[in-house]
C-alpha cells in the first residue's frame, strides 16, 4: 500500500503492474508466480486491491481492465475475464467509470473481443458481438471493423472456417449496401446477429485472418478458393491501402459520402498463409511462380521472403509424393538463394524435418552440416530433426554424438531430444544393452545440468535406461538412476518397478516398498489410485517369485471398485492379473487361480485372455498329475517292500479313500476348456495338451482322445508332439493298446509328426501290458533304426581304467527294458548279435533313486524276465550295485546251446 512504502500509488502503476503479469504468465510480479503459471492470480490480486488502498482508493479505468482481460485470457482464464469484463458492463450501466466517454467503451469492447481471440473462444465473442449490438434500447456499440477482426481471430484460433468466411461476407454486403442503398442485400443478420452496419468494413487483416482460419482447419482447397476470390476483387476496403486499388466507376454518397473504396489485393502474407496449409508440392511450386510473376504488377508486386520458402519446404514434409519431398526441399533452399534470400534456421529446420519425414539420415546430416558451412546456428529444432530421423533406423551411437554436439553449441535440448534419443536406444539393434546403457549412463552423469535431471524433460531417457539395466539384470545400476531423477514421475515409478519384475531374482519386496512410499499418483481421483503400469510390474515381481498372496493383496489396496471402466482407464493390465494366477497355479493353489478368473473382469476391470486359461488349464493338469502321484504313494505306503512287486498303475482307478473328497480337477481342465470356447477365445496347443494330460492322470482316455481329435476341426492345423504324448500315455494307462497303436500311427503318417522316447515308452507299455511282445519288439526295433531309441553308452569300466559299452535302462519303462534286453538276447540268439559275446554284457539300472520311495523296479523285473525266458543267470556288480553283468561264458554258452539244439533237429 501506498501508506506504508511512502510512494503514492496510483491507477497508472497498478495498470503497469497488472500489465507486467501477462509477460509469460507471472514475469516481472514474483518468479515463483511466473515459474507455477499462476500470474493471472497475482494480477486479479492487484486489481481487487486497488479499491482498498489507503489513504486514498484507487479507481480502475479503461486500461486496467484491459490489461486484466488480456492477462486472464492468456492464461486460458476467459471464464473469469468475462466475470470481470461483466462487473465493467454493470458499472458502466450505472455509475460512470473515471475517462469513461464512446470511445472507451468502445475500446472496453475491443479488449473483451481480444481476450476472446487471444483465448481462441469464437462462441463467446460472438456472443459479444450480439450484446454490443442489440438491446432494448438499441445499438450499445456499434463494431468496427477491429472489432471485427478480434472476432474473426477468435474463429481462426479454433479453426471455424465456414463461420469466418460468412462473417467476412456479411462485412463486404454491408459495405456495398453502404455504396448502394437502394440495393437490397437481405437481412444483414449474422448467426442470427445483426449484421455490420456503417464502418465496419474488411481490410486486409481480416482477409489475412479468414485464410488463417483455413489453414487452421486444414482446408486448402477453401484457402485457395478464397484467395481465388479475393484476386478477383470481390473484397473491398475504404481507400488508403497502398495494396488496394480504387474501384472505378463508383460514386459515393448516403452515408458513405466522400469515401471511395478500394479492392483489397492479397499480399505476402495471404500466400504465406496458402503455403503453410498445402500438402502437394507441385501446388507450392506454382504458388512460388505466381509470387514471382506478381513482380511485373507495378501496383501490387510480391516479394518472397524466409516465411515463404518455410512455409513452401513445409509443404515437402506434409507432401502426398514423398519420393521427390527431399529432392523438391533441396531444390527450394537453392531456388531461395537464387531470390537473395540468404537461408536462416528455420528453412534448414524445415528442410531437415522434411528428411525426417522421408527417413533420410543421410540428407539430414548433410543440412545440418551445411547450416555450419553457411555460418546459420543450428537450434533445438534443428538438432531435434536430425535426432529423430537417426532414431527413425535406431542409429543410436550416431545420435548420441549429435545430441553432444548440440550440448557444445550451448543449445538446451527440449523434451522433444530426449524422447527421440530414448527411441533411437529403443529402436537400436546393432548394440549391445551394455553398449546402450552405458551411453545413457555417461549422457545422464556428464552431460544433463540441474534442471534437465527434472523428469518432466528427460524422464523418457531416465526410462529407457532404467529399463535396459532391469534387461541387463544390473538391478544396482537401475537403482542407482532412480534415485538421480529430480521429480520422479509415473513413468520413472513404472520403470523402476519395471525393472523390479523383469530381474532375476525379481525384488518383490523393494516393489512393494516402492508402490506404498510413492507419492506419484497421476489423475487420482480416489484414495489409493496409482499408476496402473506401475501397479501392475510391482503384482508381476511378486508372482514371479509366487508371492501371489502379495500380489493380490496389492491389487486389493489400490484398485478402486468401477471408477476405471466408468473412465475408460484400465487399472491394471491383463498380463499382471495372469501372472497371479500362473503363480498360484505354480504353489498348487489351482482352486485360488480358478477363483480370481470368475472375478477378473467384474472385480479388476481386465476380461480373460487366451493366456488366462491357458495358465489355468497347465495348473489343473499339474494338480491332476500330482493327485495321481499322491495316490500311487499312499498305495506303496499300505504295501509291502518286496523288491520283485511291482506297483501296476492301472490299479490307481481302484479308489482307497472317499473320492467324493477329492476335487476331480480334469474335470475343472474341461469345463474351463469349454469355457473358453463359449467366450470365443481360441485354445493354444499347449491348452489342448494341457487338457489332454490331465485326461491322462485321471485314466480318462477316451476324452483325451476326444480333445485330441477335435483339435482339426477347432481350427488347429496338426496336433504336436506333446499332445500325442499325453494321448499315447492316456491310452497307456487305459488298457486301450489298439487305440494306442492308431494315434502312433497316425501322428507319422497323417500329421508327419516325429515320435520322441516318451512316445515309445508310452506305446511299448500298452503293448507289454496287452501281451503283444511281437508287436512290441516290431515297433522297438523300428524305434532303434529311426535312432528315436539309443540305449548303448559309453561309460568307464570298474577299474576306471578305460571305456565299456553298457546297455543304459535307467531311464527306461520296465517294460520297455525288458524289450531292450530281449532284443539283445534274440539277436545273439538268431546269429544276428548287437552286442559281442565274447564281453560282458553290463546292464544299466540305476540304484532306485529315481523311483518313487527309492524301491528298485527295473532291477526285478529284468532279472525275473531273463530267468524265466532264457534261463540266464545274472550279477549284480560289486563296484556298482545300479549295474547288472551278464558274463560272457554265459553268454557263450547260451550261444552255444542254442547250436547244438540246431543240430539235433537236424
Amino acid at each position: 500500500g501506498g501508506g506504508g512504502g511512502g510512494v503514492e500509488m496510483d491507477v497508472h502503476l497498478y495498470n503497469a503492474a497488472i500489465h507486467a503479469c501477462s509477460r509469460s504468465n507471472g514475469g516481472l510480479i514474483s518468479t515463483s508466480a511466473s515459474a507455477s503459471g499462476s500470474g493471472w492470480k497475482t494480477a486479479l490480486m492487484l486489481f481487487r486491491q486497488m479499491p482498498r488502498e489507503s489513504p486514498v482508493p484507487v479507481i480502475p479505468n479503461e486500461q486496467t481492465y484491459a490489461s486484466l482481460l488480456h492477462t486472464l485470457a492468456q492464461a486460458g482464464q476467459l471464464k473469469v475475464g468475462m466475470s470481470v469484463f461483466e462487473e465493467y458492463y454493470r458499472k458502466n450501466s450505472t455509475n460512470k467509470i473515471e475517462g469513461e466517454s464512446a470511445e472507451s467503451a468502445e475500446k472496453m469492447w475491443g479488449a473483451a473481443l481480444r481476450a476472446c481471440a487471444t483465448a481462441g473462444n469464437g462462441k463467446k465473442a460472438m456472443e459479444l458481438l450480439e450484446q454490443m449490438m442489440g438491446s432494448s434500447e438499441g445499438i450499445l456499440v456499434r463494431p468496427t471493423t477491429l472489432h471485427y477482426n478480434s472476432i474473426l481471430a477468435a474463429l481462426a484460433k479454433e479453426g471455424n472456417d465456414l463461420l469466418a468466411l460468412e462473417l467476412v461476407e456479411r462485412m463486404q454486403d454491408d459495405t456495398i449496401h453502404e455504396l448502394f442503398p437502394d440495393l437490397d442485400m437481405g437481412d444483414g443478420n449474422v448467426g442470427g446477429v445483426a449484421g455490420a452496419g456503417a464502418g465496419a468494413m474488411p481490410d486486409l487483416i481480416s482477409i489475412n485472418t479468414v485464410m488463417t482460419s483455413f489453414a487452421k482447419s486444414k482446408s486448402y482447397k477453401g484457402a485457395k478458393g478464397f484467395l481465388e476470390r479475393v484476386k478477383n476483387g470481390e473484397f473491398t476496403s475504404r481507400r488508403g491501402d497502398d495494396r488496394s486499388r480504387t474501384v472505378s466507376g463508383y460514386s459515393s454518397h448516403g452515408r458513405g459520402l466522400g469515401r471511395a473504396m478500394d479492392v483489397i489485393r492479397p499480399d505476402i502474407i495471404s500466400y504465406n498463409t496458402l503455403l503453410k496449409v498445402c500438402d502437394d508440392t507441385n501446388e507450392a511450386s506454382a504458388v512460388l511462380q505466381e509470387i514471382r510473376m506478381s513482380r511485373r504488377n507495378r501496383i501490387n508486386p510480391l516479394h518472397a521472403t524466409t516465411v515463404t520458402y518455410t512455409n513452401a519446404i513445409g509443404v515437402c514434409r506434409r507432401a502426398k509424393q514423398p519420393d521427390m519431398a527431399m529432392a523438391t526441399a533441396l531444390d527450394l533452399l537453392h531456388q531461395a538463394e537464387i531470390d537473395g534470400i540468404h537461408p536462416n534456421v528455420f528453412m534448414y529446420s524445415a528442410a531437415i524435418w522434411t528428411a525426417e519425414q522421408c527417413g533420410d539420415c543421410k540428407a539430414a546430416l548433410f543440412l545440418l552440416d551445411a547450416m555450419s558451412t553457411n555460418n546459420c546456428r543450428p537450434n533445438a529444432v534443428s538438432y531435434d530433426g536430425v535426432i529423430s530421423t537417426l532414431s527413425q533406423e535406431g542409429k543410436f551411437l550416431e545420435a548420441c554424438s549429435i545430441f553432444k554436439s548440440m550440448k557444445k553449441d550451448n543449445i538446451r535440448p527440449t523434451a522433444i531430444t530426449f524422447n527421440k534419443l530414448a527411441m533411437a536406444a529403443q529402436k537400436c539393434t546393432t548394440s549391445s544393452h551394455y553398449v546402450i546403457s552405458t551411453a545413457l549412463n555417461d549422457i545422464v552423469c556428464h552431460y544433463l545440468n540441474g534442471e534437465e535431471r527434472n523428469a518432466s524433460i528427460s524422464g523418457n531417457i531416465y526410462d529407457t535406461l532404467i529399463r535396459t539395466y532391469g534387461k541387463m539384470d544390473a538391478y544396482d545400476d537401475a537403482v542407482r538412476i532412480f534415485e538421480m531423477i529430480q521429480s520422479a514421475n509415473a513413468q520413472c515409478l513404472s520403470s523402476m518397478l519395471y525393472a523390479c519384475s523383469v530381474v532375476s531374482p525379481a525384488r518383490w519386496e523393494d516393489a512393494i516398498f516402492l508402490l506404498h512410499t510413492s507419492d506419484i499418483v497421476p489423475g487420482a481421483s480416489n484414495r489409493g489410485r496409482i499408476d496402473y503400469s506401475a501397479l501392475s510390474y510391482a503384482v508381476i515381481a511378486c508372482a514371479k517369485e509366487n508371492e501371489w498372496e502379495e500380489g493380490l493383496n496389492l491389487l486389493n489396496i489400490y484398485w478402486y471398485g468401477t471408477t476405471g471402466k466408468q473412465s475408460g482407464n484400465q487399472v491394471i493390465s491383463v498380463d499382471a492379473v495372469n501372472s497371479i494366477i500362473a503363480a498360484a497355479g505354480r504353489s498348487k493353489r489351482p482352486d485360488q487361480a480358478i477363483g480370481i478368473l470368475n472375478e477378473m473382469e467384474s472385480k479388476y476391470g481386465v476380461p480373460p485372455n487366451e493366456r488366462t486359461y491357458r495358465s489355468i488349464l497347465i495348473s489343473c493338469n499339474q494338480a491332476e498329475h500330482e493327485k495321481r502321484r499322491q495316490k500311487r504313494l499312499k498305495q506303496m505306503r499300505s504295501q509291502t517292500s518286496d523288491d520283485d512287486h511291482t506297483l501296476s498303475i492301472g490299479d490307481e482307478d481302484e479308489a482307497e479313500d472317499d473320492e467324493s473328497l477329492t476335487l476331480h480337477w480334469w474335470e475343472a481342465a474341461l469345463s474351463l476348456f469349454r469355457r473358453m470356447k463359449e467366450e470365443d477365445l481360441t485354445p493354444d496347443i499347449q491348452s489342448y495338451s494341457s487338457v489332454i494330460s490331465a485326461c491322462e492322470a485321471a485314466g480318462q482316455w477316451q476324452r483325451a482322445i476326444g480333445i485330441l481329435g477335435s483339435m482339426t476341426k477347432d481350427g488347429i492345423t496338426k496336433p504336436n508332439l506333446f499332445c500325442y504324448n499325453a494321448a499315447l500315455a492316456a491310452c497307456e494307462k487305459g488298457g486301450a493298446w489298439l487305440e494306442a497303436v492308431e494315434l502312433y500311427e497316425r501322428m507319422q503318417t497323417r500329421d508327419l509328426v516325429k515320435p520322441n522316447f516318451i512316445t515309445m515308452n508310452s506305446i511299448l507299455i500298452a503293448l507289454d501290458n496287452a501281451g503283444q511282445k511281437e508287436l512290441a519288439q516290431s515297433i522297438y526295433n523300428e524305434a532303434l533304426k529311426n535312432r528315436i531309441i539309443s540305449p548303448w553308452k559309453w561309460t568307464k569300466d570298474a577299474d576306471l581304467k578305460g571305456n565299456i559299452r553298457v546297455l543304459d535302462l535307467h531311464q527306461f519303462s520296465a517294460p520297455m527294458s525288458k524289450i531292450a534286453v530281449r532284443h539283445i538276447v534274440d539277436s545273439l540268439l538268431m546269429g544276428k548279435p548287437v552286442h559281442d559275446v565274447a564281453k560282458d554284457l553290463v546292464i544299466v539300472v540305476g540304484k532306485g533313486k529315481g523311483s518313487e520311495n527309492g524301491i528298485r523296479v527295473l532291477m526285478p523285473k529284468v532279472k525275473s524276465m531273463l530267468l524265466e525266458e532264457y534261463g540266464l543267470h545274472i550279477c549284480i556288480d560289486e563296484n556298482n550295485n545300479g549295474r547288472l553283468y551278464i558274463s560272457s561264458l554265459n553268454l557263450q554258452k547260451l550261444t552255444s546251446f542254442e547250436d547244438e539244439e540246431e543240430e539235433d533237429d537236424e
